[in-house]
């Protein structure tokens, strides 16, 4: 029984860990394509006398609405 419990928490550890590194690769990833339709933007912008348009990281942005959505639903618990 102490065997089988170790490997579970083995596992479950091992599975933390690799959902760590997965996570921090797919942010790299998103931020490399962030700054590359950034940059093609900003060329852009400048070929063409355009002003800059603000641009907002897609992982700001979603922090972003997570904590308005936190911010309204601790209002709606308050009211109620």
């Amino acid at each position: 029984m102490i065997v089988i419990a170790r490997r579970i928490n083995v596992v479950l550890f091992l599975f933390k860990y690799m959902t760590d590194i997965i996570s921090n690769i797919l942010e790299i990833i998103n931020d490399i394509l962030f700054w590359k339709r950034k940059r093609k933007r900003r060329k852009f912008e400048k070929e063409n006398n355009l002003p800059k348009k603000k641009m907002i990281n897609p992982l700001t942005l979603i922090i972003i609405i997570l904590f308005i959505i936190l911010l309204v639903l601790k209002f709606i618990i308050a009211i109620v």
